[in-house]
């Protein structure tokens, strides 16, 4: 390979949504920017689940974070998902680990965390 240009590029992330919000695109940015990571978060509009991730699996976009409708499709399309997505019934992030997606839900971490903050005692189970 000597003397061969060779293009690296960085990894892509990005939002998978049907009516995307600008703000998750920013603040994604401004977090790869801050750790001066070799990424870029893009956003996805797209209304076919299954096509779209068929294709970043494909050409090799790392991640996603999906909005509805894509977060109940995509735990059917994803390779494997965790038990708390199984539980849930969607997910909300996709790690794409060599061709191979895996769905994750954060939301509820999300949720829970904020009754936590507030002090607020609720009961859950996850399981």
């Amino acid at each position: 390979m000597t003397g061969e240009n060779i293009a690296i590029f960085p990894k892509i992330f990005g939002l998978l949504a049907e009516k995307p919000s600008r703000y998750s695109y920013l603040m994604h940015n401004a977090a790869i920017k801050y750790h001066n990571l070799d990424s870029k978060y893009l956003i996805f509009k797209n209304n076919n689940t299954e096509d779209f991730l068929s294709a970043a699996k494909k050409i090799g976009i790392s991640g996603l974070s999906l909005t509805i409708p894509h977060k109940e499709r995509g735990l059917l399309i994803c390779d494997s998902v965790d038990e708390h997505s199984r539980i849930i019934g969607a997910i909300n992030t996709i790690i794409n680990n060599n061709g191979v997606l895996i769905g994750h839900n954060t939301d509820w971490m999300g949720i829970v965390s904020a009754f936590e903050e507030k002090k607020i005692d609720i009961q859950y189970n996850i399981y």
